[in-house]
C-alpha cells in the first residue's frame, strides 16, 4: 500500500514536471505570449507568476495565447539579421497605463460616497431663505440671496459637481445668450400685445409694482436679476437639477427641481392674491380662494420650471433660462409702468 502511494505521488509529480517542461518547450519553439489561468487572469511570459503557471496543473490551465513571434532558436535562422524592436507609442509600458488612466479621470466624489447630504442641505437652505425673503427680512433679500448663492456653489463643490454640470461652462455662453435672447424676445412680444388689450393691461396693475419710475427701474434691473433670477436659476436649474440628475437621471431631476421651484412660490403667491386686482376678482379673498390660488401658482410655476430646465439643458447654459426668467419678471415691472401710463393718459 505504501509502495502504491509512493508510485502515485511520483506519477503525479512526473506529470506536473512534464507539463511544465512541455510548456517551456512550446514557448521556446513558437513564442508563448500570455498564459491564461482559470480565473481569467493572464500572466506574461517571463514573470514570476507566469513561470509558476506550469505547476498549476491541467485543471487550472485553460488556454495558451500564441503570438506570431520569431523563434528563439538562432541556429534555425543563421543568416537573418536581428529585427530591431520598435516600441509602439500606442501601447503603454507596464505601470504607465494606470498612471495615465488616473490622470484622465476627474476626481469627483460619487453620490454614493457623499450620500444625499449635499442635496438635503441645499433644500433646507433654500427653505430657510424663502422664509427670510418673504416673512422675516424681505427688504434684505438682495444681500441674503447673494450669500445663499455662494453657499450653494460650495455645496455643489462638496457634491463633486463641475461648472459644466451647473450650466456655467464658458464653452456654452454663446449658446445660452442666443437661446436666452430668443426667449426674452418672445416674452416681450407677448407683453406688448397684452398691453394693447384693456384686460391685458389690468394684469399688470399689481400693487407690488406700484413703485414709481425709479422703483420700477430698480426692480427690473437690480432686484430681479441679482436677487431673484441669480439665486433661483443657480438653485433650481443649476445645483438642484444637477444633484438630482446625477442620482436619479435627468427626467427625475427636471421633475424634482421643477416641483421644488413651484413650492418656492407658495409664500409669494399669498401676497400676490391681495396685490393683484385680477387675481382677487377670480379667486376672491376667502381662505378657500387663497388655497386654490396657491395651488394654481404652484402648478403654473412648476410648469414654468420645466420650461426653464428645458432651456438650460438644450443650450447647456444657465444664461438661457436666466434670460427667460428675467424677461418674465423684469418686463413685468416695465409693463406695469407702461400700463399705468397708458391708463392715466
Amino acid at each position: 500500500m505504501a509502495l502504491g502511494l509512493v508510485l502515485a505521488l511520483g506519477l503525479d509529480l512526473g506529470l506536473d514536471l512534464g507539463l511544465a517542461l512541455g510548456l517551456a518547450g512550446v514557448e521556446d519553439a513558437v513564442g508563448v505570449a500570455d498564459v491564461e489561468v482559470g480565473d481569467g487572469h493572464t500572466e506574461p511570459r517571463g514573470s514570476a507568476d507566469g513561470a509558476a503557471v506550469g505547476l498549476l496543473g491541467p485543471a487550472q490551465l485553460t488556454s495558451i495565447d500564441i503570438k506570431a513571434r520569431p523563434p528563439t532558436n538562432l541556429a534555425a535562422t543563421p543568416t537573418a539579421s536581428p529585427t530591431p524592436v520598435v516600441s509602439d507609442p500606442t501601447v503603454p509600458s507596464p505601470g504607465s497605463d494606470c498612471r495615465r488612466r488616473r490622470s484622465r479621470v476627474r476626481i469627483r466624489p460619487a453620490p454614493d460616497t457623499v450620500g444625499a447630504m449635499p442635496l438635503v442641505v441645499a433644500v433646507l437652505l433654500l427653505a430657510a431663505t424663502n422664509v427670510l425673503d418673504n416673512r422675516i427680512t424681505p427688504t434684505a433679500s438682495l444681500p441674503v440671496n447673494l450669500v445663499v448663492a455662494g453657499l450653494l456653489l460650495l455645496l455643489a463643490r462638496w457634491d463633486g459637481l463641475t461648472a459644466s454640470d451647473l450650466g456655467l461652462s464658458r464653452l456654452s455662453l454663446g449658446s445660452g445668450l442666443r437661446w436666452g435672447g430668443i426667449a426674452a424676445g418672445l416674452v416681450l412680444a407677448a407683453y406688448l400685445v397684452a398691453l394693447l388689450v384693456p384686460a391685458g393691461r389690468e394684469a399688470f396693475l399689481d400693487e407690488r409694482a406700484d413703485l414709481g419710475v425709479g422703483g420700477g427701474l430698480y426692480q427690473a434691473f437690480v432686484q430681479v436679476p441679482f436677487a431673484t433670477v441669480l439665486l433661483e436659476e443657480l438653485a433650481f436649474r443649476g445645483v438642484l437639477l444637477a444633484m438630482m440628475s446625477v442620482r436619479w437621471g435627468t427626467l427625475r431631476g427636471v421633475i424634482g427641481s421643477s416641483l421644488l421651484f413651484g413650492l418656492w412660490h407658495v409664500l409669494p403667491s399669498a401676497s400676490a392674491a391681495h396685490a393683484n386686482p385680477l387675481v382677487e376678482r377670480w379667486f376672491g379673498t376667502g381662505s378657500t380662494g387663497l388655497w386654490v390660488w396657491a395651488a394654481v401658482s404652484v402648478l403654473a410655476t412648476s410648469v414654468a420650471g420645466v420650461v426653464f430646465c428645458w432651456l438650460r439643458l438644450r443650450s447647456g447654459s444657465l444664461l438661457a433660462s436666466a434670460g427667460l426668467h428675467w424677461a418674465t419678471n423684469g418686463f413685468g415691472f416695465l409693463g406695469a409702468l407702461l400700463a399705468r401710463g397708458l391708463l392715466v393718459g
